[in-house]
């Protein structure tokens, strides 16, 4: 009896302690990372970060015309692809009518 009583108030404690941690994961501290940009003060640097901001958009406008390229192509070959099977199965149906016009 002594024995089972021991193990359940191991059990007990363990169960105690799980749920301590679970809930004391809710009080950690979150970080979050702001960013402030504020314009540099020379002319030089004004242009530079102008120049920046622009190769920026270049190179977003070039990632967003492969990327549709890429999918233009992945649906003409999807395209090309069903009709080429299509007409496989197709020409093997003509094939099987023509052995066996009864089935």
């Amino acid at each position: 009896m002594r024995q089972s009583i021991i193990k359940h108030h191991h059990k007990i404690s363990w169960l105690v302690l799980a749920m301590g941690c679970y809930f004391n994961m809710g009080c950690a501290p979150i970080y979050r990372t702001h960013y402030s940009f504020t314009p540099p003060p020379t002319a030089e640097g004004k242009i530079c970060a102008s120049q920046c901001n622009s190769d920026q958009l270049h190179c977003k406008q070039m990632e967003d015309l492969i990327y549709e390229t890429c999918q233009l192509r992945s649906e003409r070959a999807y395209h090309y692809n069903r009709i080429c099977n299509y007409d496989k199965k197709h020409r093997e149906d003509k094939k099987h009518r023509a052995i066996f016009p009864n089935i």
